[in-house]
């Protein structure tokens, strides 16, 4: 993902469950952005993250199957 991904998330996420590192969740308490206005398309980044993650369950979940059974 290393241009498509803008937030980064994946690149540290894929990686890790690749390798069988342990993945915790954080939780993240949001504040009212105090100037400015987001960046953030909620709707056009939202279906781009959808598509990296199915993209990347098709990489970590589905290809090793693949190469498996050949």
């Amino acid at each position: 993902f290393d241009d498509f991904d803008p937030f980064g998330d994946f690149e540290l996420l894929f990686p890790a469950s690749i390798l069988s590192l342990g993945i915790v969740n954080i939780p993240i308490r949001y504040r009212d952005r105090v100037y400015g206005s987001t960046q953030i398309r909620r709707f056009y980044h939202g279906l781009m993250l959808l598509k990296m993650t199915m993209i990347g369950f098709l990489r970590v979940k589905v290809g090793p199957a693949l190469r498996d059974s050949k």
